[in-house]
C-alpha cells in the first residue's frame, strides 16, 4: 500500500529538500483520479479499474500507469505497454525481479517501485530508468 511509505522519509530523501510532500487519503480510486485531472495531486495509488478508465479518458495524454500483477498466483517480472490508439498491449521488457502490488513514484524519468510482494512482502526499492524508445 502506498501509505506504507508515509512518515518514513523515503520520498523526501529522493526528491530533495525543495520538494514538499503532502499526503492525502481518498475514499475511492475514482476520487483520486479526479484529483489527478484537477492537478490537485501528482501521484496516487489506485486499483486497476480507476487507473485504466482515467488512462482511456485522457487518451494516454495525462495518465501513466505503472502496475504490478500476478500471473497464476505468483508475481511476474514482465513489463507491458498499452497503446490506447490501437488498444494493443505489447511486451516492453522485464523488471530485475518478479514483483506485484508495489507503490511507485516517477522522478526525472526514473521509476521507483517500492515494496510489494515477491512472492512474500518485500520492503526494498527497484529503480527503473526508461531506455531509448521508452523501454525499461
Amino acid at each position: 500500500h502506498a501509505l506504507s511509505s508515509k512518515g518514513r522519509g523515503w520520498f523526501e530523501a529522493r526528491l530533495g529538500p525543495d520538494v514538499k510532500i503532502q499526503w492525502f487519503v481518498y475514499n475511492a480510486g475514482p476520487s483520486a483520479m479526479e484529483a489527478i485531472f484537477a492537478r490537485s495531486i501528482d501521484l496516487t495509488y489506485v486499483g486497476p479499474n480507476p487507473a485504466i478508465n482515467a488512462y482511456l479518458r485522457s487518451h494516454g495524454e495525462e495518465i501513466r500507469i505503472v502496475a504490478g500483477a500476478c500471473s497464476g498466483a505468483s508475481a511476474t517480472d514482465d513489463v507491458t505497454r498499452f497503446d490506447p490508439s490501437n488498444t494493443s498491449p505489447t511486451a516492453a521488457g522485464h523488471l530485475p525481479e518478479a514483483r506485484s502490488d508495489f507503490g511507485v513514484a516517477v522522478v526525472s524519468g526514473t521509476a521507483y517501485l517500492v515494496g510489494g510482494e515477491s512472492p512474500k512482502h518485500v520492503d526494498t526499492v527497484i529503480q527503473v530508468r526508461a531506455q531509448a524508445g521508452g523501454t525499461p
